[in-house]
Order: C-alpha cells, then structure tokens, then sequence
C-alpha cells in the first residue's frame, strides 16, 4: 500500500524532522494515541489496537501500573507499585 507521502496527501510535514516518535511521523502522519508509534515526551507506549485499560497499555497510551485503579490481566505482579496496602501486597510475593 502506498504511503501517504507517495500518494501527495499528508497529515503533517515537518521537513527532516519528521520521525515515528515524534508530532509528526516519517509517513507525514499526526501522531496520535492508538497509531503503534510511541510518541515521545507524550505517550509512555503505544501498542495500537491492542491498547486496553486492563493490558500493559491503556487506551490513554500510559503504562499499566500498580494503583492506577484498573487490573492489569496480562501480568500477575505489577512492575511499578505507589505504595498502597494492595500494591504491598503485590511487592511480598
């Protein structure tokens, strides 16, 4: 499939410095939460339509923690803990 820049039609261009991390990709996209790219300074991760608030990414493209108030299904311990009663509980096993 032909990129938006090989069909004369972009989102965005910022010259040389459009790059996957950043407001505006190689392919002349607008970065957005949900496009696989991790949009630097902005998103903690991105991983598409696979973002969902009970996965390692939300749909909010922030990282799954530890007291964030949603349960992470893909992991049975949490890797970042805030220090409530049930994320010391995680932390003992």
């Amino acid at each position: 499939m032909a990129s938006n820049s090989e069909r004369g039609t972009t989102q965005c261009d910022n010259g040389a410095d459009n790059s996957d991390d950043g407001d505006c990709t190689s392919d002349c996209h607008e970065a957005s939460c949900g496009d696989g790219l991790v949009w630097k300074g902005h998103e903690d991760c991105d991983d598409g339509a696979n973002n969902a608030d009970d996965s390692a990414c939300t749909e909010a493209c922030v990282a799954a923690r530890c007291g964030d108030g949603r349960p992470w299904l893909g992991r049975r311990r949490p890797t970042t803990c805030y220090g409530s009663s049930s994320c010391r509980r995680w932390m003992r096993r």
